[in-house]
């Protein structure tokens, strides 16, 4: 009989090359050789593959060598879940503020801070935005942002200071009020500190009866809030009369009236006018020499108060001094200047004059 010849072809084993583990999100090239032609699970027909699964799966690739025959290998890539990051802490602020970021969910923490804690403590001085990376199980790696909102904060003053007599109101509005922030805040008028809505004022005119601190509340349209003080002294009713003591001289006359702003030296009342008047306030050559006079200081509250002071009164040198028998004969003086003695300025002869 005749025989045959049976040719048994042999395969080398299919293998498959490439990552068996990623990160959620990350990607796998898998790879196969020496075969003729490939058929992946995938219905690739590359030899090599890039996959991303979403979890852990199996690929299988059928290698065809050049002799026809074919084998086939799997290779499982196992995905790890990314880290689930939490942050908390307050995330709006006012100008000046800080807060807190806390992050969660991995087992060491990067901040964009540079601080690689899972707590940080922050101060923007604008909105701002932070990045935490966290590493998790098996290296992998997620991030996630944070904004940090900084609202305008309004930075109040108030001015003039402000003072009242006794008895007298101020109105708070009609002081001087500054945000140095131009927030556009809107203002409250309060009795105590801390600004609340239970010791706002009813309105904004206030009747001390002694010193008080009242207290403005501003409060931009993000609701961030700024107090300033507002000392209100009373002072208690206070006039006084000075006196100055000045030297006179008579006119030609002999006659001097003296005005109360001669001798005044300062008299005043904190609150409100004050009128002066002077007793007595004529001299005439009677009074040469020193005089004692009684300034009176009248405030508009009818109180009143004095003071005495000394007025000298002096002749004139430009009144004539003559001899008993006088004009048309006789002879003319003057009063030296500083009141020492006379002088004759002038001789009258007879009715031709001088």
């Amino acid at each position: 009989s005749a025989s045959k010849s049976v040719i048994v072809y042999t395969a080398p084993p299919a293998t498959i090359t490439g990552a068996s583990a990623i990160c959620a999100g990350g990607s796998a090239t898998l790879t196969s050789s020496a075969g003729a032609s490939y058929k992946w699970s995938t219905t690739a027909t590359t030899a090599g593959i890039t996959v991303t699964p979403a979890a852990t799966t199996t690929y299988t690739v059928t290698v065809t060598y050049g002799n026809g025959c074919t084998r086939t290998a799997s290779a499982t890539v196992n995905v790890t879940p990314t880290p689930t990051i939490a942050i908390s802490g307050t995330t709006t602020l006012c100008q000046g503020q800080s807060t807190t970021l806390s992050a969660s969910g991995g087992g060491s923490y990067q901040w964009s801070t540079t601080a690689n804690i899972a707590s940080i403590t922050v101060s923007p001085t604008a909105t701002q935005t932070y990045t935490v990376t966290v590493t998790g199980v098996g290296g992998c790696t997620a991030a996630l942002p944070v904004t940090v909102t900084v609202l305008p904060k309004p930075d109040l003053s108030v001015s003039p200071p402000a003072s009242i007599c006794t008895g007298q109101s101020l109105d708070l509005a009609s002081l001087s009020l500054t945000d140095a922030n131009n927030t556009g805040a809107t203002v409250t008028y309060h009795d105590n500190t801390p600004a609340t809505p239970v010791n706002e004022l009813t309105g904004t005119t206030v009747s001390p009866g002694t010193s008080t601190t009242y207290y403005v509340l501003a409060t931009a349209p993000g609701g961030c809030t700024d107090e300033a003080a507002i000392p209100v002294t009373v002072m208690q009713d206070e006039l006084t009369a000075r006196c100055k003591d000045i030297t006179v001289e008579l006119n030609p006359s002999g006659e001097y009236q003296l005005l109360p702003a001669e001798v005044d030296d300062g008299s005043a009342f904190n609150c409100g006018s004050v009128n002066l008047t002077v007793n007595p306030d004529f001299y005439t050559c009677d009074h040469k020499g020193e005089n004692t006079y009684v300034l009176i200081a009248s405030a508009s509250n009818g109180a009143t108060a004095t003071c005495t002071g000394m007025v000298t009164v002096k002749d004139t040198p430009a009144r004539l001094i003559g001899a008993a028998y006088g004009p048309p004969f006789g002879r003319l003086y003057a009063l030296n200047a500083d009141g020492s003695g006379f002088v004759r300025t002038h001789t009258f002869d007879g009715p031709t004059g001088l």
